[in-house]
């Protein structure tokens, strides 16, 4: 369990998602909703997690800034400026669907990467974190973004 909820019970966990209805228990056990918990309930839930991810975006861009060439870290988008609305919701399922996946490896990858409780002591801990974001807007007249 503790790959899924660091040190939370699995009671308090359970509770947490069913709150933000990311899964349901009932006589039959669990059923999985989503793929993800997003908080959705609370806006301090969702300011919270507004705050850390602009922080760590402006962190990533500062060191790049400040960094050689080799000691920068990985900081891309992909964008076009002549997609018609209508292709917006197929584009919008394979971001979701493709960046969940890869956000999903990537965890997979930390969790079995981690460091014993019995060495921290020898070797303190790093946080570690990538974002992927999708955004969109209608182009104005004269193709300006």
């Amino acid at each position: 369990m503790k790959e899924y909820s660091g040190d939370i019970p699995p009671a308090a966990m359970l509770s947490v998602l069913e709150f933000s209805k990311t899964l349901k228990s009932g006589e039959r056990g669990v059923e999985l909703l989503a793929r993800a918990y997003i908080p959705s309930t609370t806006s301090v839930d969702k300011i919270n997690i507004l705050g850390v991810d602009v922080a760590e975006l402006a962190s990533t861009i500062g060191h790049n800034i400040d960094s050689a060439v080799d000691q920068r870290w990985f900081q891309r988008k992909v964008s076009n400026i002549a997609v018609h609305k209508d292709d917006l919701p197929a584009f919008r399922e394979l971001s979701n669907r493709k960046s969940q996946e890869l956000l999903e490896e990537y965890h997979a990858w930390l969790s079995a990467n981690e460091i014993d409780s019995d060495q921290q002591g020898q070797d303190a801990p790093w946080y570690v974190a990538v974002g992927i974001y999708y955004y969109e807007h209608q182009v104005s007249e004269g193709g300006q973004s």
